[in-house]
């Protein structure tokens, strides 16, 4: 294994050039979904017949996020401060924070990190016997500096150290030791751990057994890691430690046993939400803002509806039917007082402020289904929507980009706006469509028919049936799916796509994301084959498609080089 112990907090700036570079070799990116039907049994019995062979796509250099730093110090150090929490913000793609194209560093965020470092280190030494056991009057100082550096290193870097690696971490404690005393040569030595690239980065650089297709077995020490990460958001336990100095993540079967083992644990919980909050873009509603005078009382509402949405979505997850079909079907929510009231849900004048489930029962005047499943939640409708009115544009985007994995353009430079559009007597919808007849007619034929389904939702998620004192339009056409038609409103647009492959496919797509920390290349075709062929049909289990990413080729093996 190629070591870097000369890198110090700023050499990393350098280094995490790798990660953006090693994605962009391919100017290929597989971004199509499911296409048209869902094609016969015969079709897809073929598409999952796999051969011996083995080819994963890349392996990119993956620094830990702000949420996994805060977590792996916890869990190393049992420090619980979140230090990560005052570095600069994370960029993100698909609504992800850890996608590889993003995670250069820049000064600024060396200069933290550094700090980081040094702090966290001052901390654990006041504290050590909590992270290691030695006797000093008995053993001396330097057999437990040097048990100390070969322990705490081990979990620091999530693998054994090489023998260059505790020399040199010995002569930086010799150092510190020097010009303090022995416990200021371990701090010296924990600040040079947690400023290294091998804590900072999820280095994959040894060679394993070599697969037919240029496939190579990661070791069972990366193994632990990439299932740590994954499934934890934070470092292996014991546990996977265990198992990895035993050779028993080599194969499948054992990765699929650790799985089991871990999705019990309560930092799954933690870890699943990360990936759902970046899926739905739920960033953006904890950064929305409206105008407090057309909707007064938005602002105290929005950690409500935050809690509404991972109420629902991890009781769909975790509970006993955890499929696609009950995502966009749900015919009840979790609501408090506040939100209830807020949002005119049936019941609020009963309600306290402790979150229950209330059902989605028609309401208003019509009698008709106001809510069904994830996509008319009020945070989701709220977040991708404007200060002072909804956007079908943004929500027909959102619903586009992540629910059917479709890649679409910005407008182009020189399109009038579509507040240019006299407003004065026109709904939404109706100013829209006056919009598209000038410009962009391409995109918004895409956009418009899905962004109107739900222009029943104002900008702050509450349901209306008129808009200036005109009954709203939500009726649109789906096309160029393998659920098209006509649909009245939002209600029946989620039960489409509660029967949609395609959907099921993207999710399948945007979990691989998520998981391998970049977007699908041409070489990841077979693994994504390989994710999609247990998520088909309206049984297809969410917490199943958790397990199944760990399964494929580009989890288990790397590029060989």
């Amino acid at each position: 294994m190629k070591t870097a112990f000369g890198i110090t907090a700023f050499g990393f700036v350098s280094l995490a050039a790798c990660s953006g570079s090693i994605e962009g070799t391919s100017g290929r990116t597989n971004t199509g979904g499911a296409k048209g039907g869902a094609g016969g049994a015969e079709e897809k019995a073929s598409a999952c017949n796999f051969s011996n062979d083995v080819v994963p796509g890349a392996s990119p250099l993956r620094r830990l996020t702000k949420s996994e730093y805060n977590n792996t110090v916890a869990d190393l150090l049992g420090d619980t401060s979140d230090p990560a929490s005052a570095f600069p913000p994370e960029s993100r793609v698909h609504g992800f924070d850890n996608h590889v194209s993003t995670q250069t560093v820049t000064y600024t965020l060396a200069d933290y990190l550094f700090k980081s470092a040094e702090q966290l280190a001052s901390r654990a030494i006041t504290k050590l016997d909590t992270l290691y056991s030695c006797d000093v009057a008995k053993l001396g100082e330097t057999p437990c500096a040097e048990q100390f550096v070969r322990g705490f290193g081990a979990r620091a870097f999530r693998r054994p150290l090489e023998a260059a690696e505790q020399t040199s971490l010995l002569d930086t404690y010799q150092k510190g030791r020097q010009t303090g005393d022995f416990k200021n040569g371990l701090r010296l030595a924990i600040t040079r751990m947690l400023a290294s690239p091998h804590f900072l980065y999820r280095p994959e650089l040894a060679e394993g057994e070599r697969k037919s297709n240029g496939g190579v077995a990661l070791t069972s020490y990366e193994v632990a890691s990439r299932l740590s990460y994954l499934l934890w958001g934070s470092m292996p336990d014991q546990t996977l430690f265990d198992a990895a100095a035993k050779g028993e993540l080599a194969t499948a079967k054992q990765v699929s046993d650790q799985v089991s083992r871990m999705l019990d644990n309560p930092k799954a919980k933690v870890a699943i939400k990360r990936f759902y909050s970046g899926w739905l873009m739920l960033d953006k509603l904890s950064q929305s803002a409206k105008d407090e005078k057309l909707f007064p009382g938005y602002g105290v509402v929005v950690p409500s509806m935050m809690e509404e949405i991972s109420r629902l979505m991890d009781d769909v997850i975790w509970g006993n039917d955890a499929t696609v079909t009950k995502l966009f079907k749900t015919d009840y929510t979790f609501a408090n007082r506040d939100l209830a009231t807020f949002v005119g849900l049936s019941g609020a004048s009963t309600m306290d402020k402790t979150f229950q489930k209330v059902a989605l029962s028609p309401q208003g005047p019509s009698g008709a289904q106001q809510r069904m499943g994830i996509l008319t939640s009020p945070g989701l409708l709220a977040a991708q929507s404007k200060p002072q009115e909804s956007s079908p544009v943004l929500r027909g985007r959102f619903v586009l980009e992540q629910m059917l994995c479709m890649e679409l353009p910005l407008p182009p430079a020189g399109v009038p706006p579509v507040e240019a559009v006299d407003s004065s007597a026109l709904t939404t919808r109706e100013r829209f469509e006056k919009h598209a007849e000038s410009a962009c007619a391409s995109c918004h034929k895409f956009l418009d028919p899905i962004g109107f389904a739900f222009e029943s939702y104002d900008a702050a998620g509450r349901f209306r049936e008129t808009e200036k004192g005109k009954p709203i339009n939500t009726s649109g056409t789906l096309g160029e799916t393998d659920v098209d038609g006509a649909f009245k409103n939002a209600v029946e647009l989620s039960d489409r796509f509660a029967r949609s492959e395609r959907v099921r496919a993207c999710i399948a797509k945007q979990w691989f994301r998520f998981a391998m920390g970049r977007n699908e290349l041409d070489d990841d075709e077979r693994g994504l084959r390989q994710l999609g062929c247990g998520f088909q049909g309206q049984n297809a289990n969410l917490r199943s498609l958790l397990g199944a990413v760990t399964q494929t080729d580009a989890f288990l093996y790397k590029q060989a080089k």
